[in-house]
């Protein structure tokens, strides 16, 4: 008996190009940056945490955070860099009938953030 083979999958290249949109939350350095990668570490990375072992922890959670510097930051904190709309392919929005007022407040309120292109 011949096993089925899976479907092949057409990927569309924009769709590949947009998983490359996301970056970790998080940046672990030695401890002897240059002033110059000190500062272009913060603009993105602003938290700062010195570890014990000597190393800077970069982080964009709040100073304070109890998740900067944890395995949960490594497993699950990433961001989008840049324009979050453009990593986007959709926005879907689930509702009961009677709270479609509230689903539209929410798309009004997504188009009206600013986006990198305007």
């Amino acid at each position: 008996m011949k096993s089925a083979e899976p479907p092949k999958v057409q990927q569309d290249k924009d769709a590949a190009l947009k998983t490359l949109l996301i970056a970790a939350d998080r940046s672990c350095v030695p401890c002897t940056p240059s002033h110059t990668d000190l500062e272009s570490i913060r603009r993105e990375y602003p938290t700062l945490l010195h570890l014990d072992d000597g190393s800077l922890w970069f982080s964009r959670l709040p100073e304070g955070d109890n998740r900067i510097a944890t395995d949960y930051e490594s497993a699950y904190g990433w961001y989008v860099p840049g324009d979050p709309k453009e990593a986007l392919s959709a926005v879907i929005l689930c509702c009961r009938p009677e709270d479609r007022g509230v689903a539209r407040d929410y798309i009004e309120r997504f188009n009206a953030l600013p986006s990198e292109r305007s």
